[in-house]
């Protein structure tokens, strides 16, 4: 695996002190250093995966295009990739970073465009974008208060229920604290509230008309 680094940063014609820096970085990134002396044709499919993305970044540039990097790559050091990617990101570097892990790109980007089939389905600047919506989970012990459906059509809210459960996609911070001052008064109270902002993969799904 050496060699395939060396060849490489050869090919990039990388020398020196700047040569020695990332390969560095690179091996810290990706936990690759115990491995160097092992061909790269024996390698575990998530090792090669981690060196595949080492031999990516290996040459500085101002943009880097990553697909897929963390598939079949182990919890952490799929962690270790992408908080390079984050210092990358920081160091003012530009990142078009593909994958089907939306809670990964959630955590690194500052704007995601979501496909469907192939189409753009949104372009979202994750800065202000999702933390403009609110959504609310709810969930009671055995049942929902007999008249809790009929008071959320009086705020103008769009609810899903189960026997014992609620959940609205998009709630404003006054309709929050009416359904509250409600369910405060009522014989039966949830024994769990989840007011927050939705997931990328929830907003996701609501937009693509999945199932949330």
């Amino acid at each position: 695996m050496q060699e395939n680094l060396n060849l490489f940063a050869d090919l990039y014609q990388l020398r020196g002190k700047v040569r020695q820096q990332q390969l560095e970085n690179i091996l810290q990134a990706t936990d690759l250093q115990p491995l160097l002396k092992k061909y790269a044709g024996n390698l575990s499919g998530g090792q090669q995966r981690r060196l595949n993305f080492a031999i990516g970044v290996l040459q500085p540039a101002q943009l880097y295009l990553l697909d897929e990097v963390t598939v079949g790559v182990d919890s952490l050091n799929r962690q270790r990739l992408l908080t390079y990617i984050q210092q990358l990101r920081d160091s003012g570097k530009s990142i078009i970073y593909t994958s089907h892990y939306l809670h990964e790109t959630e955590a690194i980007a500052a704007r995601i465009i979501l496909l469907d089939h192939g189409r753009i389905q949104c372009d979202i600047d994750t800065r202000s974008s999702l933390k403009q919506v609110q959504q609310l989970q709810m969930h009671w012990p055995e049942q929902l208060p007999a008249s809790l459906a009929s008071f959320c059509t009086g705020l103008g809210l769009h609810a899903k229920y189960t026997r014992s459960s609620l959940f609205i996609a998009e709630i404003t911070e006054q309709q929050f604290l009416a359904l509250y001052q409600f369910i405060a008064a009522s014989a039966q109270l949830p024994c769990k509230i989840d007011y927050s902002q939705p997931s990328l993969e929830q907003f996701y799904l609501k937009m693509t008309g999945g199932v949330l």
